[in-house]
Formats: structure tokens, C-alpha cells, sequence
């Protein structure tokens, strides 16, 4: 038994991902981008003694958990999610059900080392954190500021320490320093009345985002947005994986 889902990438591949001896239902799963589109096509392959609607179900699980981990280790979301087709003894049935909506266009190929490293972390037994879930969603906010805001908002929860009441934002700069080191670092504005050494670019991006003023550049805030936001992706990613 095949079954069959598409869905919406910001990403590429360079040739399939292939997760051989999944689970005991399932013998391989395939992901495989759809020519030169922003559309990847997944096949679970379901191992002959499974029934049609114990496969459906099986596979709707399987493909949830794939979607998660991909979207965390490529800090890329994956939309328009769509059950395509499943064939059993030589008959195919088309588009059963869809779910979701889809956005994004392609922008970053994946290449074949990162594609092994995919194909040897993916577990089906795997639990995905309610970190990991909330970095996944700030990621579809397609609106950088927005999306740093809730990566930003994402470190108060990494930060917390059950020795403190509450979690600072010189809290939340001691971990990016952790996870990325010589990154930049300024005094904070004498008018905060803050008294820690430094502030991370992250932080000064995110209080001037959170205390506009009238004189206040959007133009260059935005523009700091656009050239910060990956390499912060890439730590608050970190971040979450060290918890």
C-alpha cells in the first residue's frame, strides 16, 4: 500500500529523502520536491498485512510527526499539507481529503549531506515539544517583525529557571551568548535605567520594536529585522534544542 500527500515548502531537495524500516506498519517513507516547484511529494509505504483504514490512519500520524520535524531542523515551514492518493493492490484513489492553506515559495535548496542527516534523526517515536511546536508557528508568521517578535517571545519560555521568579531580558542575553559566541552586544540606552553590561543585537532589536518613538527609522528597524532574522532563527533554535 502507497499513500501519497503533497504539501507547500520554502526549500528544495536535492534528491529524496528516504527513512527505511519506519515502524512495524510502515517499510519507507519518501520526500522528494516536485520538480523545480515549491511543492514536495511524501509516500509512506505501508508494509502488505495493514488495512486500508488502519494505513490511513497510521500514515495521517506519521506524515503530522514528519511536518513537525522538518519544519524545526530546517527552521522552514511546510503548508498546504494535502492527502493526495492512496493505491492498494494496482487501484489508485485521488485527492480523498485536503487540510491547511499554502503561502510560501521556494527560497534554500537542501543538499545531500543535510538530507542524510534528516534521514538518520527522523524517529516516529519522537516527541515533539510544545518549544519546538511554538518555534514552528512563529515560523509561518510571514511578517519578519512579527516573526521576531515570537521568536523573541519563544525565549522568555527557554529561559525560565525554577530558582527565579521571573525570567530577564539580561536572562534571556546570557543564553544567546551561550549558543553564539563574538555575537553583537551593546550598553543598553541610559534612559532604560538597566543595569547589565551589554544587550544583545537581539534585544536591542526587540525593544525597538516593543518602544517605538516618533523619531524611530521603520525603514532601518526593518531592515535590521530582515538582516538579523536568520542568524536569530538559527539560535533561538539552539536555544530550544538544549532544553
Amino acid at each position: 500500500m502507497e499513500i501519497t500527500y503533497t504539501a507547500k515548502s520554502l526549500f528544495w531537495l536535492e534528491r529524496a529523502i528516504i527513512i527505511n524500516n519506519v515502524s512495524e506498519k510502515v517499510d519507507k517513507i519518501t520526500v522528494e520536491s516536485i520538480g523545480n516547484t515549491d511543492m514536495l511529494r511524501i509516500t509512506l509505504f505501508l508494509r502488505e498485512v495493514t488495512e486500508r483504514e488502519e494505513g490511513l490512519g497510521i500514515s495521517d500520524d506519521i506524515v503530522d510527526k514528519l511536518i513537525s520535524f522538518l519544519s524545526f531542523e530546517l527552521k522552514s515551514p511546510l503548508d498546504s499539507v494535502r492527502f493526495n492518493q492512496i493505491k492498494t493492490d494496482n487501484k489508485v484513489e485521488h485527492n480523498i481529503s485536503s487540510t491547511m492553506v499554502g503561502r510560501f515559495k521556494v527560497i534554500e535548496p537542501i543538499n545531500g549531506s543535510r538530507i542524510e542527516e534528516l534521514e538518520k534523526n527522523f524517529k516516529v517515536g519522537s516527541i515533539i515539544s510544545n518549544l519546538k511546536i511554538f518555534y514552528n508557528q512563529a515560523l509561518k508568521e510571514e511578517e519578519p517583525i512579527g516573526r521576531f517578535v515570537l521568536l523573541y517571545s519563544l525565549m522568555y519560555i527557554v529561559a525560565k529557571n525554577p530558582r527565579k521568579e521571573y525570567v530577564s531580558q539580561f536572562d534571556i542575553d546570557k543564553m544567546i551568548k551561550r549558543f553564539e559566541r563574538g555575537v553583537y552586544t551593546a550598553p543598553p540606552p541610559a534612559s532604560s535605567g538597566k543595569t547589565c553590561p551589554y544587550e544583545t543585537i537581539y534585544t536591542i532589536i526587540r525593544n525597538k520594536i516593543a518602544h517605538t518613538e516618533e523619531t524611530e527609522d521603520f525603514i532601518a528597524l526593518k531592515s535590521d529585522v530582515l538582516k538579523y532574522l536568520p542568524a536569530f532563527m538559527g539560535v533561538v533554535k539552539k536555544c530550544v534544542e538544549s532544553k
